[in-house]
């Protein structure tokens, strides 16, 4: 072996200094090995950073699944055109306040919308009732 040539026996070799010794034996924690103290104390945060990445990993594989069905992502994309049309709506009224538009320019554009939305919340509701 290794060890066997050197003098590990040393009494006067000391592992830690003295100051840390002393200090750890003033301490309230002199009842606990100071080794077995130094692993928990180490092994908390890096047990603590382990369940968060495991959680992180578990709720992406379950946002994944969600995403991956096709009618919830028909769902989305449907909300989001509503989104769209909804807030064209509002540029549409704005400009017709403003007086950027005429106001037969402004009926005509909003019908074409309001159908268009009409559409989107149709298929929205036969989504949710299947």
């Amino acid at each position: 072996m290794i060890l066997t040539g050197g003098d590990v026996t040393n009494p006067g070799a000391t592992l830690h200094p003295e100051g840390h010794m002393n200090w750890w034996y003033d301490s309230m924690f002199t009842a606990i090995d100071a080794h077995l103290f130094t692993l928990i104390v180490f092994m908390i945060p890096v047990m603590a950073y382990i369940f968060y990445r495991m959680g992180k990993k578990k709720a992406e594989a379950r946002d994944q699944s969600w995403r991956q069905d096709e009618t919830e992502e028909a769902f989305q994309k449907l909300m989001n055109k509503k989104k769209i049309i909804m807030n064209k709506l509002i540029d549409l009224e704005e400009a017709k306040d403003r007086g950027d538009m005429s106001e037969e320019a402004f009926r005509l554009e909003e019908e074409a919308y309001r159908k268009h939305l009409y559409e989107t919340e149709r298929k929205l509701h036969d989504i949710i009732d299947e």
